[in-house]
């Protein structure tokens, strides 16, 4: 909810590594190891240096639908970080 962005990052590379190792699917794991520079990159540029409360970025309720195996809401939950974020 705020804090160190490069903390975020790598934490939040970590989760997405392992949700794909736990995914068992080979290509999506070439593909994501394929990009992972380019995503800690873009990550780091659009969070920039410190998070804060305002702009959380929280993936919970990912996490829950995979804990409760809900593969319809992990891929929504997924997907709604993919949209654009409106501007204040």
């Amino acid at each position: 909810r705020g804090g160190r962005a490069d903390e975020f990052v790598e934490a939040d590379i970590a989760l997405h590594t392992a949700v794909v190792v736990a995914a068992h699917n080979r290509m999506l794991a070439e593909l994501y190891s394929s990009v992972g520079t380019a995503l800690r990159s873009s990550l780091t540029q659009t969070i920039g240096a410190t998070m804060t409360p305002e702009h959380p970025i929280d993936h919970a309720r990912l996490v829950d639908a995979i804990r409760a195996g809900d593969p319809e809401r992990a891929a929504r939950e997924a997907g709604a970080f993919l949209e654009p974020v409106p501007k204040a």
